[in-house]
């Protein structure tokens, strides 16, 4: 079981460069963002409510069940045209629960990835490599959160951006981590964004997909 306070924002298209640059590029304080790699997940539909999200990699693995909890009263702000509800999710992997890839939702990802440690003050970035694993071998924190831009290509082949911050940790320090998190990345001076749309993937994919099965069945 993970523990975990999240939030996200979603656009349609592709990152602004001078973002996409920002986020992903090194400077003499900080290092290169991880990740990169392609994956594809597999979600359940259930269009009648978001507050349970079901998924499974293309490849075989763990199935990942995520339920929120609660939603936190004061919202978080990632640059002036930006902010959202932090949520509160509790996440569990098995492997003794698969569904058929054709019951769900087939979402591509190309993801980056900051993480940082929240069991030091002021938090810590840690070096990534490609696999979003640490550049050199150490115990990962138990308390942090992941900064994440992400490419999507969903299901019709529509092109989506996001970015998202997502905390780990116990129940009274997920939220504080969360946004010391936003605060770090605010210092390091990011690009001005439009407005984007904050929902978690099992609320995006609501949204979307249940659109999609009312026109096919009208």
């Amino acid at each position: 079981m993970q523990l975990t306070a999240e939030v996200r924002w979603f656009w349609l298209g592709t990152p602004p460069v001078d973002f996409e640059k920002w986020f992903w590029d090194p400077s003499p304080e900080y290092c290169r963002a991880g990740g990169g790699g392609e994956r594809t997940d597999i979600y359940l539909l259930d269009p009648q409510q978001v507050e349970l999200g079901i998924k499974m990699r293309k490849a075989p693995g763990d199935t990942e069940v995520k339920g929120l909890i609660q939603i936190s009263r004061s919202p978080v702000s990632f640059t002036p045209k930006l902010s959202g509800n932090i949520e509160l999710w509790c996440k569990w992997k098995t492997r003794a629960f698969q569904f058929s890839p054709h019951a769900g939702i087939s979402i591509q990802k190309t993801r980056w990835i900051r993480k940082f440690s929240a069991e030091e003050r002021p938090l810590r970035e840690i070096a990534l490599n490609e696999e979003e694993g640490p550049q050199v071998q150490m115990a990962l924190p138990t308390t942090g959160c992941n900064a994440e831009l992400t490419r999507i290509i969903d299901n019709e082949g529509k092109a989506w951006w996001s970015i998202g911050f997502e905390a780990f940790g116990a129940l009274a320090l997920v939220e504080h981590a969360l946004r010391s998190a936003v605060d770090l990345m605010l210092e390091r001076k990011p690009p001005q964004l439009p407005p984007g749309h904050n929902a978690s993937y099992p609320k995006w994919l609501s949204e979307n997909q249940f659109l999609k099965l009312k026109r096919s069945s009208g």
